[in-house]
């Protein structure tokens, strides 16, 4: 099974209907926040490096590859 992993705030917004998603399909994830992760900046900017700033969030990685927009990735 793909590992995966979702970079984005710890609040609701453009990356809760991804974690939805995941609960409700009973898929496993990584939530990836800053709360959680003290390179959340660098760690989000080496998978994403095109959007080094929170412009490019949420970020959603399948196996280390970078997705990015909400929409898109659903």
């Amino acid at each position: 099974m793909p590992e995966y992993e979702l970079f984005y705030w710890p609040i609701t917004g453009l990356g809760e209907p991804l974690r939805l998603t995941f609960v409700l399909g009973g898929i496993p994830f990584k939530d990836t926040t800053p709360a959680n992760d003290t390179a959340f900046n660098d760690r989000k900017t080496a998978v994403h490096p095109y959007a080094p700033d929170a412009s490019g969030l949420p970020v959603l990685t399948i196996d280390g590859k970078a997705f990015a927009q909400s929409r898109a990735i659903l």
